[in-house]
């Protein structure tokens, strides 16, 4: 628009003969006008300096469509007061439309739409976002040019406390437009404050940017002027201003120094970098997703994840082409169990991930290496929609960023979580099928050993890998190499500080004992045994002992060379993604059997198929297991059930029809698959299964499993196969009295702990968590649980202290 030789727009009130050539339209104050007080500088009398009065054609243009765009949006909104309510109740799903309505002509003659963002949770409310977006089929030829570059690119968005209160839902939603039109009226001002910087508002260093996004509501604008400014000079002025200067001259000396709103995550960085810290602004690095009730101190420790949050987000600016400076908004994901997440946004909109590691999440290097060449050899080899990797270290030591680090590709689309409830069976299976699709690219490829993936320049002695292909073929592949192994099992429940086994195995009995030998090594030299959810053991009841797990895992190594398969096909090693469930699928929420991405590929490994051979976890549900391929039936009574009873069996019916749907699928399409799953319902896999947990708990019940394997020994194809030894292990009279005592003091320890999780309902703590709102609710009903229990089985004051002891939830 201007001369490349006036690359700032210096001084336009200053020097009138910059204007010759160029054709103006007058101002129009109502499209830069607003009602927040927190702006610190009077508009109207920017808007009285005399040579700022006008505005070039096409900027003009595009502030007014979007301007009454945004106020006939507004009024959709309000003269409908149900959808006031829906949008105050958060009742939309992330990714789809909240207004205006898709029926009519309501897309092109309002011109834009209200999107529905996710939710999530912060200081114990729940919080929804929504978007601002331009249709590309509005009628307003601007509004359509300009969403013809970029029809998914958000001009403005804002959160809302969500509230069913239809009582407050009008204020809620009038405050969430309040919010977006500041950042529509903002994003027009930007265009005045580019054009004429000696407003005394923003220097900007280039006019090509006068139009980036600013994300997030409630803003202030920060004039930051380089270090040269005179600020005599603007005093020069005020001939031509009136008393606008003298007012705001003296502020503007000091406002330079200002911090972005503190209930903001965003830095409105406009112009000259303005650089926030953000170490300053949010604890990025503690747990904050759940409370735990065992041990709470320990568990937030291991979750806590120390790094320099600048140096992240310059490494996350650096990777897409910007600079620190160009990040203006970073985002906190809902905590895991073993990662914190964030989301960087650079100022044109630009949006990249960043992941760090929590000290549980791993060992140091290997964990973040395996992870990196896992999505690399899963995107590129597999044909896998994985986010791409933009940068990365697996080096705490000397690396600025203070922790191991990724930087990856934003994936499209919405996590399957917020539209699978939604989704009718139909849907639902056209998912699976392309889900059952990705399992066969991953079949495509097998590796020669067990354990993990790794890039052979992040292992010591640099080997390459062997890639067995479909048709039996096979490829040397030096980039990439198989080393000790990153799952979970290996890492869990005080095993990481364990010296073991961790791989690389070359063959399947050296793998399998290695478990075994993990367990043995952990309940050996763990200083406190870990503590066990499946039981509750109390005086009467099962107790556990170091010695008990000892045998349990003994006997295990004894039997583990006649578990294995004789079918060679399942054995083979693959790479497998290890916890497919619905938070960690993208899909297209218009087209949700389009999957646009999975992520969450740490602790992958290299495993032989029947390991990796159960239905993907987002087809997991409460009650029998679908075995076989014929569909489920009802129950008898199905019509003499009341209606919640009904409901119920019609929801364990359709999860039932899917997981049956989804064993045909693989039956039908992928037979080695199939026989893998056909392998987990035999006795030898079992065997091999449980004893994986041994160290926890268990190990009374492996023990009387394996009394009564003896009856079936000759029957086992492992057995068979090794030409029908006999059962190699003896016992005394004593010890299975003392085996068969012990599964039914188990027994009753389970069916105790099933009564408390039982009594709690949805207050029962998986994996130890409770959402920080219910917490104090949880404690509360433990407390009263406890009593009762106590009351109900101590015979003296002796075993209720015993009893007292054996309660797990007493942190």
């Amino acid at each position: 628009m201007f001369s490349p030789k006036h690359p700032r727009a210096c001084a336009l009130a200053a020097n009138p003969q910059l204007l010759e050539d160029i054709t103006f339209f007058p101002l129009d104050k109502s499209l830069y006008h607003t009602s927040h007080s927190d702006f610190p500088i009077d508009l109207t009398d920017i808007l009285h300096f005399p040579q700022l009065n006008f505005i070039p054609p096409q900027e003009y243009k595009m502030s007014r469509a979007r301007r009454e765009s945004f106020q006939a949006l507004k009024k959709w909104v309000f003269d409908r007061n149900s959808q006031v309510k829906k949008i105050a109740a958060g009742q939309g799903i992330a990714g789809t439309r909240a207004a205006p309505s898709q029926s009519g002509s309501n897309d092109s003659k309002i011109g834009s739409r209200l999107d529905n963002g996710e939710t999530f949770t912060k200081d114990g409310k729940e919080y929804k976002r929504y978007k601002w977006q331009i249709n590309k089929n509005a009628e307003n030829a601007t509004l359509k040019d300009i969403a013809s570059k970029d029809s998914h690119k958000v001009w403005a968005e804002a959160d809302i406390p969500i509230t069913s209160d239809n009582s407050k839902a009008k204020a809620t939603v009038s405050q969430l437009f309040d919010d977006l039109e500041e950042t529509v009226w903002y994003l027009n001002l930007t265009i005045i404050v580019g054009l004429y910087p000696t407003i005394g508002l923003i220097n900007r260093n280039s006019l090509a940017d006068k139009e980036r996004r600013l994300r997030g509501g409630r803003y202030k604008i920060f004039p930051v002027f380089p270090s040269s400014i005179n600020f005599s000079f603007f005093e020069s002025l005020t001939n031509h201003s009136s008393t606008m200067f003298r007012r705001i001259i003296p502020s503007l000396r000091n406002r330079g120094k200002m911090s972005p709103h503190p209930d903001r995550l965003s830095n409105t960085n406009l112009g000259k970098p303005f650089h926030t810290d953000w170490n300053t602004i949010h604890d990025w690095h503690s747990y904050t997703r759940g409370r735990f009730l065992l041990n709470e101190a320990h568990e937030l420790r291991i979750r806590r994840a120390d790094f320099n949050m600048n140096e992240l987000a310059k490494c996350a600016a650096e990777a897409v082409g910007f600079t620190f400076s160009d990040c203006v908004r970073i985002e906190k994901f809902s905590d895991g169990m073993f990662n914190k997440a964030f989301l960087f946004t650079m100022q044109d909109g630009t949006q990249v991930v960043g992941k760090v590691p929590n000290p549980n999440a791993g060992r140091p290097h290997y964990t973040t290496a395996s992870e990196v060449a896992t999505m690399d050899f899963v995107r590129n080899e597999l044909s896998t929609p994985v986010p791409k990797v933009l940068a990365w270290s697996s080096k705490a030591d000397g690396n600025p960023v203070g922790s191991e680090y990724i930087i990856m590709e934003k994936v499209g689309g919405v996590q399957l979580d917020k539209i699978w409830p939604q989704m009718d069976i139909k849907k639902r299976f056209e998912l699976i099928k392309t889900i059952s699709r990705y399992q066969k690219a991953w079949m495509s490829k097998s590796f020669t050993q067990y354990g993990s993936l790794y890039f052979s320049s992040d292992l010591q002695d640099h080997r390459g890998c062997i890639i067995v292909n479909e048709d039996g073929s096979q490829s040397e592949y030096d980039r990439f190499a198989i080393g000790p192994t990153t799952g979970r099992e290996f890492l869990d429940d005080g095993r990481i500080d364990v010296d073991f086994d961790r791989g690389p195995w070359n063959d399947l009995l050296s793998y399998k004992s290695a478990v075994g030998f993990r367990e043995l090594a952990c309940v050996q030299n763990m200083t406190q045994l870990p503590r066990s959810l499946l039981g509750l053991y109390g005086p009467g009841t099962y107790q556990p002992s170091r010695p008990k797990k000892v045998a349990a895992i003994q006997d295990y190594l004894s039997l583990v060379q006649f578990f294995l398969p004789t079918d060679d096909s399942i054995c083979s090693a693959f790479l497998w993604h290890p916890d497919l469930h619905t938070e960690n699928i993208f899909v297209d929420p218009d087209r949700p059997s389009e999957v646009l991405g999975i992520i969450d590929w740490q602790s992958s490994e290299v495993l032989p198929l029947f390991d990796h051979a159960r239905q993907p976890y987002l087809l997991d549900y409460d009650g029998p297991p679908a075995t076989g391929l014929d569909p489920p039936e009802f129950p008898e009574n199905f019509d003499q059930l009341d209606p919640p009873e009904k409901a119920k069996a019609e929801r364990l019916y359709l999860n039932i029809s899917l997981a049956t749907l989804y064993r045909k699928l693989t039956y039908a399409k992928n037979k080695k698959l199939f026989g893998a799953m056909e392998f987990q319902q035999t006795s030898s896999f079992d065997m091999m299964l449980f004893a994986q947990n041994l160290l926890i708990d268990g190990e009374a019940l492996y023990r009387a499993r394996v009394l009564e394997l003896g009856d079936e020994w000759p029957c086992l194809p492992g057995v068979q196969a090794s030409g029908n030894p006999p059962f190699p292990l003896e016992y005394s009279p004593e010890e299975v009295n003392s085996i068969e005592e012990d599964a039914n003091g188990a027994t009753r320890s389970m069916a105790l702990m099933q009564g408390v999780k039982e009594s709690l309902g949805e207050l029962w703590p998986e994996k130890g968590i409770v959402p920080p709102e219910r917490y104090d609710d949880a404690r509360k009903l433990l407390k009263q649980v406890k009593t009762e229990l106590i009351d109900q089985l101590a015979q003296s004051d002796a075993e209720r202290l015993e009893w007292e002891k054996a309660w797990p939830f007493d942190d």
